[in-house]
C-alpha cells in the first residue's frame, strides 16, 4: 500500500476515535437510544470523597482495602470482561482511561459501583450494575501509543443510588497557569481491580515523584527514544507500592489524595487516572498517571452539555466557563503539528453539545 495512504488512514483512524463517542448511528462507542432525557432523579446528599477506612463491616486484616473503602471506585466491563475501573463523579457520571474505552461500543459495556469480591455473594451492601449510554474521549486524546490527555467521560443509562457503598469522589478545581497542585503528594491511595490477580479491589498507598526524577528514570531504562518527553499532563510514582499495581487491566484506576492544610476541608480529590506504567512487578520503574487538575474543564464541559444543571451541585467551576470555545481559538493559532487535527476534533465536539439553546447557554450555567 501506498506510503502516504497508509499515513492518511492513520490520521482518519486516530480523529475518528478522538472525537465524542455519541450520537451517530454504528459509530463506535455509540449506544443508540430513542429517549431523549429520560434520567431517573434521585436525591444526592453531596458529600464527595467519603474513605470508609475500616470498611463497612468487620475490618478484614491483612487486606489491601476493606468491603466500602472508596464508594466512588466502579468496574468497566466490556462483554462481561473488566476491561478498566472509573470513578464516580455525579449520579450518573463517570471519568476513566481514554484507552480502556476507544473502539468499544457502548452496548457492550456496563458499570458497575460498589463491588468488593468478585468471588462473592454475601456482602453488607450490594453493588449496582448499570448500562453505558455514551462515552466521550477527551478531544485532545493523541491516542493509545503516546495517551496524552487519556481522559473519558462515561455516561450511565440510569442513576446510581447514592449508598454506603456508591458514592462520589470530589474534583478539585483546575488550575490557573502557574499554580501548583492543590493536594499532598504523600500517601495518595489508587485503587482498582484486576480479575486475574485478587477477586478483591486493590489498593497501593503511594508518594507521587518528582516529575524530572520520573522522566530521568524512565529515560534510563531505554524502552523509549531519547527524544521522549515526559509530558505537562502526567503525574508519577516511583514509590515501592507500586510493584503491587496489576500489570493489566489497571487502565482508569483512580490516584486519590488529600488536599493541603491550605484547604479548610481537606477532602479526597481525584488526581490522577492511570494511563501506563513502565515495567511490571518487581521491575516496575514508574507508574504514570493522567493529571485530572488538567482536563476538569473537559469533564464539567461533558456533565453540562449531557444535563443542562442537572449536575451543578456536584461541581461547577467558574474558571472553566467558555472553555471549548477558547481552546478552538487557541488551536487555530498554535504552532502544534497536530493542532489541526485537535481544533477537528474540539469543533466537532461543540458541535455536539445536546441542543442549541443548551450550547448557548450552559457555560453562562458556570
Amino acid at each position: 500500500m501506498d506510503f502516504k495512504l497508509v499515513i492518511l488512514l492513520f490520521t482518519l483512524i486516530h480523529t475518528i476515535l478522538a472525537r465524542p463517542q455519541e450520537g451517530v448511528e454504528d459509530v463506535e462507542g455509540t449506544k443508540t437510544d430513542e429517549e431523549d432525557d429520560d434520567y431517573d432523579d434521585v436525591e444526592w446528599d453531596v458529600k464527595c470523597g467519603k474513605h470508609n477506612l475500616d470498611g463497612l463491616k468487620e475490618k478484614v486484616e491483612g487486606a489491601a482495602t476493606q468491603q466500602g473503602e472508596w464508594p466512588h471506585a466502579c468496574i468497566i466491563y466490556h462483554k462481561n470482561e473488566i476491561v478498566g475501573s472509573a470513578s464516580l463523579v455525579a449520579p450518573t457520571v463517570l471519568v476513566s482511561a481514554a484507552h480502556t474505552l476507544e473502539m468499544k461500543k457502548a452496548e457492550d459495556l456496563k458499570i458497575r459501583c460498589g463491588e468488593y469480591d468478585l468471588s462473592s455473594d454475601e456482602e453488607e451492601h450490594e453493588y449496582q450494575e448499570r448500562d453505558v449510554r455514551s462515552y466521550t474521549l477527551s478531544p485532545f486524546y493523541t491516542g493509545p501509543k503516546t495517551v496524552i490527555q487519556d481522559i473519558a467521560v462515561i455516561h450511565t443509562t440510569k442513576s446510581f443510588i447514592q449508598a454506603p457503598n456508591v458514592d462520589t469522589i470530589c474534583l478539585q478545581k483546575p488550575l490557573l497557569k502557574g499554580e501548583e497542585e492543590n493536594f499532598s503528594k504523600l500517601k495518595c491511595s489508587s485503587m482498582g481491580w484486576d480479575s486475574t490477580k485478587n477477586t478483591t479491589m486493590n489498593q497501593v498507598q503511594i508518594d507521587m515523584t518528582d516529575s524530572a526524577e520520573c522522566k530521568a528514570s524512565i529515560l534510563d531504562t531505554e524502552k523509549v527514544p531519547e527524544s521522549w518527553n515526559f509530558d505537562d499532563s502526567w503525574i508519577c510514582s516511583q514509590d515501592s507500592g507500586i510493584k503491587n499495581v496489576a500489570c493489566q487491566g489497571s487502565g482508569g484506576n483512580a490516584l486519590v489524595c488529600q488536599e493541603n492544610e491550605v484547604s479548610k476541608m481537606k477532602r479526597n480529590v481525584l488526581a490522577g487516572i492511570a494511563s501506563f506504567g513502565v515495567g511490571c512487578g518487581e521491575d516496575i520503574v514508574a507508574e504514570v498517571f493522567t493529571k485530572v487538575s488538567d482536563v476538569i474543564c473537559f469533564i464539567q464541559f461533558e456533565t453540562i452539555c449531557k444535563y443542562g444543571s442537572r449536575y451543578l451541585d456536584h461541581y461547577n467551576f467558574a474558571d472553566c466557563r467558555d472553555y471549548l470555545n477558547k481552546k478552538i481559538e487557541e488551536l487555530k493559532v498554535s504552532p502544534d503539528s497536530r493542532a489541526d487535527e485537535f481544533l477537528e476534533n474540539a469543533k466537532f465536539l461543540n458541535e455536539s453539545c445536546a441542543t442549541p439553546a443548551l450550547r448557548k447557554n450552559h457555560f453562562q450555567l458556570g
